[in-house]
């Protein structure tokens, strides 16, 4: 967790902090139309549930969320 980015300094908004990333980086191959991994980060639900290499986000704990320690380029 020593080498993840500091937590934002303020609340978090989706909208305005997240969507824009996904837009741009990610929801090309993890989108609704054949997600990589049957991965789908364009819904909620979907990408709560994980895609084939299993449980990518978990709320209220990003630092041990598999997801943030991709887009970190820790993994």
């Amino acid at each position: 967790a020593a080498l993840l980015p500091p937590p934002a300094g303020r609340e978090v908004d989706f909208a305005r902090d997240i969507r824009p990333l996904l837009d741009t980086a990610c929801l090309r191959c993890h989108g609704p139309e054949k997600p990589k991994s049957r991965f789908r980060l364009d819904d909620r639900a979907e990408a709560l549930k994980g895609g084939s290499g299993g449980i990518a986000i978990i709320p209220g704990n990003s630092a041990e969320s598999p997801l943030i320690h991709y887009v970190a380029r820790l993994v």
